[in-house]
């Protein structure tokens, strides 16, 4: 029996999904989504977190907000206050 190629990256990107979740429950603070990134790639996921990023956000399982002030998104996990100097 073959698997159907669709299942792996769905898998992956689940796993990948759960990375970004706890990263930014583990860092406690919102993130920029450089410092994601540099994070994810450090643990090995091999995927590009930016748009995993926004796809999380609009689910709800974590808050993001574009920040003029530093010319980014931050990023930030449910139980994170949301930052008021952005």
């Amino acid at each position: 029996m073959t698997q159907e190629p669709s299942s792996k990256p769905k898998r992956e990107e689940s796993q990948s999904a759960l990375a970004v979740e706890m990263i930014l429950s583990d860092a406690n603070r919102p993130m920029t989504t450089f410092e994601v990134t540099r994070i994810f790639h450090e643990i090995g996921c091999p995927d590009s977190p930016s748009r995993l990023l926004n796809q999380l956000r609009l689910e709800g399982k974590i808050h993001g907000k574009l920040s003029i002030k530093r010319k980014t998104w931050l990023w930030w996990a449910p139980t994170v206050p949301e930052p008021t100097d952005v």
